[in-house]
């Protein structure tokens, strides 16, 4: 209960800060310092496992799996920081959380070594040791987007909607492979579709030109899932015809992959058909995605789980990890309480007795994505934000969230948080940042930021924010999507995929993936409506 105890007491801190006092930059940053003083599922308590075995930062105080020394009394922790500090404190157990001295441990690399003392206080054997590194924490600025998150939003959309990849759907069926991404069906093209509805809405000069490219590109979604016999009925594939002759990353992964499917890929057309029967009204398309819908209940095991890879054709699991299934409750939820689908309810609730009796307990949160594939890794070796926050989004915005729903999504946004976002970043030897900060990396197997993981992390704190007004999550959602609005093209509006300077000082705005921008336009658009809101 040590845990609990102690978030509770951050909780209340926070609680006492009225949403209109935003502007005391001084208050949300002592708040921070007191959250991180508390640990992320502390490993031991209330039998948390060890998470943060391959963890390599910290924002929150951590705790590791150290062992008992026979015949100690007490553990000495030492802490010695690159700057030549050295902090030292004792506790009667070998894995206790370092929150003793955390306020007082300045960003940067730190070795950590436990050792076990006697009575008489002689060191009679050491414990464990670790190195990390001690995170930038949050720090309340009160700086301002560098446009209006509306602007910024549709501008992202307007940059994406004049892609010549994008326009070329105006007249054809099929993709432009010449944007390589184009690869991944699921993914890319379903989020295609999904920017065209959102302009066709938002725009409604662009509608007709909008929705003529929407309906081309969720045309190829559907002429994909039925035009080959699979057990997957209605989902178009992950991975699409790449020709031979294209030598890019992701046709080399399609080839690769071909006849083999992501299971949280075909939420996206899913989400896609009910933006454009949301769109043209049109019943069709909510009748595809009740196909999709269905399949993944027909797929899903007895446990309430789903593989995170199945062979197309004969349904068959490949790997061992299974689906954090995060994304596809967000589309089947959308399903019934928007849509009607009530036969749908059924597959909800065991996906989410799954998440709540497995996948919270192990507290696992591996990442899941179509071009780095690995069906087998070793436990907490790859944890990811984008399963995590966008989990939490679910659970806080359901209509009655329970107790044990808040405290997961609590502790997911605090870990997605803890291990991935850098509210700033060292130096480099010409004293340059290498990255727009703040920033969110992706996964531990690519540290690089990007911007659809902010926008992530952002959903997580604003469904944080909208059911417990809790004026530092607001903080820390703006910081982050001004952030992005800092990094978009003033002119063509591209906000960048890669928050990561090349070469020179300069973001990469050649690898872009098109999902991202969606994903950064509708976070944008999220925190536009609960500022008016509240106007």
């Amino acid at each position: 209960m040590k845990r609990l105890f102690l978030l509770s007491i951050c909780v209340a801190a926070v609680s006492c800060v009225s949403s209109h006092d935003q502007d005391d930059n001084e208050e949300l940053t002592r708040l921070a310092e007191a959250e991180y003083l508390v640990p992320v599922r502390q490993g031991g308590v209330d039998g948390s496992p060890f998470w943060n075995i391959h963890s390599t930062r910290f924002l929150y105080a951590p705790a590791f799996d150290f062992d008992v020394v026979d015949g100690a009394e007490k553990y000495r922790y030492t802490l010695k920081h690159e700057n030549g500090e050295e902090l030292v404190f004792e506790s009667e157990c070998p894995s206790d959380n370092l929150s003793p001295v955390w306020s007082d441990l300045a960003p940067g690399n730190v070795k950590l070594s436990v050792e076990g003392v006697n009575g008489a206080g002689e060191i009679i054997g050491r414990a464990g040791e670790r190195e990390f590194f001690r995170a930038y924490p949050f720090v309340a600025k009160g700086d301002a987007p560098a446009r209006s998150y509306r602007e910024a939003a549709l501008k992202a959309c307007l940059y994406v909607h004049n892609m010549p990849a994008v326009q070329h759907w105006k007249e054809s069926k099929t993709p432009d492979m010449s944007y390589p991404y184009n690869a991944y069906v699921c993914k890319i093209i379903g989020a295609t579709v999904r920017t065209e509805c959102l302009l066709a809405k938002e725009l409604p000069h662009m509608r007709d030109e909008a929705l003529s490219i929407a309906r081309n590109a969720a045309g190829y979604l559907v002429m994909m899932a039925g035009s080959e016999k699979t057990v997957l009925e209605g989902w178009p594939p992950t991975y699409g015809v790449a020709p031979d002759d294209v030598d890019s990353h992701p046709a080399k992964v399609a080839r690769l992959n071909a006849g083999k499917m992501m299971v949280l890929e075909a939420s996206v057309p899913g989400e896609a058909y009910l933006d454009m029967y949301d769109a043209t009204g049109e019943e069709v398309w909510k009748e595809r995605a009740r196909t999709i819908a269905g399949t993944y209940a027909l797929i899903q095991r007895e446990n309430g789980s789903w593989p995170t890879r199945i062979d197309r054709y004969t349904g068959e699991r490949i790997g061992q990890t299974d689906a954090y299934p995060g994304h596809i409750l967000r589309f089947l939820r959308r399903c019934v309480e928007q849509y009607g689908m009530a036969d749908v309810q059924m597959t909800v609730d065991k996906a989410e007795a799954y998440i709540r009796d497995v996948a919270m307990v192990t507290f696992d949160l591996t990442g899941q994505f179509e071009d780095s594939l690995y069906d087998v890794l070793e436990p907490y070796s790859n944890l990811t934000n984008f399963t995590g926050s966008p989990y939490a989004d679910y659970l806080l915005t359901k209509a009655e969230p329970t107790e044990e729903d808040v405290m997961n999504a609590r502790d997911l946004i605090r870990l997605s948080e803890d291990q991935f976002v850098h509210w700033d970043y060292p130096l480099d030897s010409l004293g340059f940042r290498d990255r727009v900060t703040p920033c969110v990396n992706e996964q531990y197997m690519f540290e690089v930021p990007i911007d659809a993981s902010s926008a992530d992390v952002c959903d997580g704190y604003m469904a944080l924010y909208e059911y417990s007004k809790d004026p530092l999550a607001l903080a820390k959602a703006k910081a982050l999507l001004n952030a992005l609005t800092r990094a978009q093209d003033p002119v063509t509006g591209q906000i960048p995929t890669s928050l990561q300077y090349t070469g020179g000082r300069d973001l990469n705005a050649e690898d872009f993936w098109l999902n991202c921008s969606w994903w950064s336009a509708k976070a944008l658009l999220r925190l536009d409506s609960i500022l008016r809101q509240e106007k």
